[in-house]
């Protein structure tokens, strides 16, 4: 009975315990899990994923991957919408709607960023696990997940979200498709948007691993980054458009207290 709730109690304070907007704060009390899986992703990565993103590359013309990542990018919009209006930023909403329709006739069904190249509206990021961020729940424990990546215990939740929001996977319930086309269809779907992202990541992974004296650290430093600056679209609390440390007023007033006549600082 008491180690089912010194259980129940590890994993209330998982899911409570906060990451901080500094990386070097990062909540990750299963670090030594974490970094095991991570090694095996990376594994997978290298001998798998990367080598199928370089082949993806290879065979395609730039426009091509353009087209398919615009694609994926298109038939989000459920995603982009319903946490849009999560987060009641009703004008948002609308121009994700805006993209949507010009993508969809002018841009060729979503192969064309229409919207951007011919009326700079651009794309904005949006998911479940973010608008929930944005309402004040915790992100919880920091969490590397077999072959997804780094995540977190409100991401996690998140992620459910995503998915169920996106059209190909409720298409792979279709009743007319057997269900090995619809397996084909789904899992297709998923794999080709995955080596599309890691071909448009060749470059800045390998600049990581080359820079970086411990690639998980920075990884989940950039993650906690990435996630931070998507909540609060773009401009965290304390940093100013540039990303920098806002100087606030009694911050200056303290300084100039400590001047003496002469000029010179005690």
């Amino acid at each position: 009975m008491q180690a089912r709730l010194r259980a129940t109690l590890f994993l209330a304070l998982l899911i409570l315990a906060p990451i901080q907007t500094k990386a070097e704060e990062v909540y990750d009390p299963l670090e030594p899990i974490n970094r095991a899986v991570f090694t095996f992703n990376d594994y997978i990565d290298r001998w798998i994923l990367e080598p199928v993103a370089l082949g993806y590359r290879e065979i395609t013309t730039p426009g091509i991957r353009k087209g398919i990542s615009n694609f994926f990018t298109h038939i989000q919009y459920p995603r982009y919408l319903i946490s849009d209006l999560l987060q009641l930023k009703f004008e948002q909403a609308a121009i994700h709607t805006g993209r949507f329709v010009l993508n969809t006739t002018a841009g060729l069904g979503g192969f064309i960023d229409a919207a951007d190249e011919l009326f700079k509206i651009e794309h904005h990021e949006e998911d479940i696990g973010g608008a929930l961020g944005y309402w004040g729940v915790p992100p919880g424990a920091y969490l590397v997940l077999p072959i997804f990546g780094p995540s977190n215990v409100r991401d996690l939740v998140g992620r459910v979200g995503d998915r169920a929001s996106d059209p190909v996977f409720w298409m792979g319930y279709w009743d007319e498709l057997t269900w090995e086309q619809q397996l084909a269809f789904s899992w297709g779907k998923s794999a080709l948007e995955a080596v599309s992202i890691r071909e448009s990541l060749v470059e800045a992974i390998d600049a990581a691993k080359e820079a970086s004296l411990d690639y998980y650290t920075f990884v989940r430093k950039s993650y906690a980054q990435q996630r931070v600056g998507l909540i609060y679209d773009g401009q965290p609390p304390g940093l100013d458009e540039f990303g920098d440390e806002l100087e606030f007023e009694d911050d200056m007033e303290f300084e100039d207290d400590l001047e003496f006549d002469d000029g010179t600082e005690e």
